[in-house]
């Protein structure tokens, strides 16, 4: 296993160490593990939802291009917004 030095700020090696002598891991290298497990999930998390905006961003611009939305006057949309209710409780039975 590759080992790496890494600088702690003061709280952080108090992070470890009490981490450690609570018990919670053997040692430093696996809390610093789990960190980098979390931060791993973290980016993938992250990834997984702009690919998603990225795609319903997609939907909406080719939909655009279609002609297929309602142009809404800003005087309007409280009560275009309200007009939305009915379909939106159906939606979620």
């Amino acid at each position: 296993m590759p080992t790496r030095n890494v600088s702690l700020t003061e709280k952080q090696a108090k992070f470890v160490r009490r981490s450690v002598d609570e018990g919670e891991y053997r040692n430093a290298s696996e809390v610093v593990r789990a960190g980098l497990r979390l931060l791993q999930q973290q980016e993938k998390s992250r990834k997984m939802k702009l690919k998603m905006l990225r795609r319903m961003v997609k939907q909406a611009s080719d939909q655009i291009d279609r002609g297929d939305y309602i142009d809404v006057d800003l005087d309007n949309l409280d009560e275009f917004v309200e007009s939305l209710s009915p379909i939106s409780k159906k939606a979620r039975k």
